[in-house]
């Protein structure tokens, strides 16, 4: 395929994949024949095939005989592609929602890799994710991303349970996910306030206090839970996941399409 054909391609997946995820194009809807499709659009149909290929590979459509294009249903969304992520964070009411899961997800496994790397991690892993976790103090507010990163992969690493260790770059589209949705709309942009928790997490793997680093991180997940609640607060979302409204558990098991309901000005 060429360059041109690429760009095309990647346009349209844009443009289609955005309206089904912002719920413009509903779920279990006929998208319309392929021709009336490349008209519209103004692509050949082998572009708009192609196209159609990669938006069936995210979840999100699915060919049915006799009917067409069908728009799937959200609990067959793929919520760990950087595209499908990016989309639904594009809706500012799903965010809140969105991140909740996210801490929901992290909390689950976070303070168990803690565990399990302070026990079994190398003297040179240990170092590393110290040294990660020092580098984010030091850095510029607006440059942290890779090194957060490089600090969470490392501790999966360490953990040097196979599974564990698969989950890399699914985690690091998610952490880009909390980092861009969460961050400019706490702060006003994507900005990062560091504290001492990753220093104080990677200095009890270190001394091989399993217990201590599962405390600490979850510690870290109850300051980003308050965070983000303060973040639905301020946009008049109640996106809590006890609370009426949105449930963070919904959106990988579905309820992209959920609406929120009036804020009730409580904090969580």
């Amino acid at each position: 395929m060429s360059q041109l054909s690429e760009g095309a391609v990647k346009d349209i997946v844009h443009r289609i994949g955005s309206r089904i995820v912002s719920g413009e194009l509903k779920e279990s809807s006929i998208l319309p024949r392929e021709a009336e499709l490349a008209s519209e659009y103004g692509v050949g149909r082998s572009t708009l095939r192609e196209a159609v290929k990669v938006l069936s590979g995210k979840g999100l459509i699915r060919t049915v005989r006799r009917f067409g294009t069908q728009v799937c249903s959200s609990d067959e969304w793929n919520f760990l592609d950087p595209d499908v992520l990016g989309w639904y964070a594009a809706v500012p009411a799903n965010v809140p929602a969105l991140i909740f899961s996210i801490i929901e997800l992290r909390s689950a496994i976070e303070p168990a890799a803690a565990a399990l790397a302070a026990r079994r991690a190398s003297p040179r892993e240990a170092a590393d994710i110290l040294r990660h976790a020092e580098a984010l103090l030091a850095v510029l507010p607006s440059a942290p991303f890779e090194f957060d990163v490089a600090f969470h992969l490392g501790i999966l690493n360490a953990t040097h349970n196979v599974l564990f260790r698969g989950l890399g770059a699914s985690y690091e589209v998610l952490l880009r996910a909390q980092f861009e949705a969460a961050w400019p709309r706490l702060w006003g942009e994507a900005r990062y306030h560091p504290d001492d928790k990753h220093v104080a997490l990677a200095r009890a793997i270190m001394a091989r206090d399993a217990a201590g680093a599962s405390r600490v991180a979850r510690d870290m997940m109850r300051t980003m839970r308050h965070n983000t609640g303060v973040m639905a607060e301020k946009m008049g979302v109640p996106a809590h996941p006890d609370r009426p409204g949105p449930r963070a558990s919904t959106l990988f098991a579905g309820g992209a399409g959920a609406k929120p309901t009036p804020a009730t000005g409580r904090r969580p």
